[in-house]
């Protein structure tokens, strides 16, 4: 077996690396196989997230941007504000 003790907090911890092999081999969820892909390449620097997300993400991503440049952007304090007081119209 494969076994790597680790231990940077003075936990006992193993780590069986068949066993996560021998799992990995065993998945068939294409979901879960992209998923430990884009683990493995996040882990090796070699992969990049932006690549990953779809367009209407990056598109919404870039309107956030745009707005953010434009000053068009609230604090969480003024956000909170203005829905308290939306609140308060719609009860009265």
């Amino acid at each position: 077996m494969y076994k790597r003790q680790l231990n940077p907090t003075g936990m006992n911890t193993t780590i069986d690396k068949q066993e996560l092999i021998d799992w990995i081999t065993e998945i068939e969820d294409l979901a879960m196989l992209k998923n430990l892909q884009s683990l493995k390449e996040s882990a090796e620097g070699t992969g990049d997230w932006w690549d990953e997300i779809s367009e209407a993400a990056k598109e919404s991503i870039r309107r956030g941007e745009e707005d953010t440049k434009a000053g068009r952007v609230y604090t969480s304090e003024e956000f909170w504000k203005k829905i308290q007081k939306r609140r308060e119209k719609q009860l009265n």
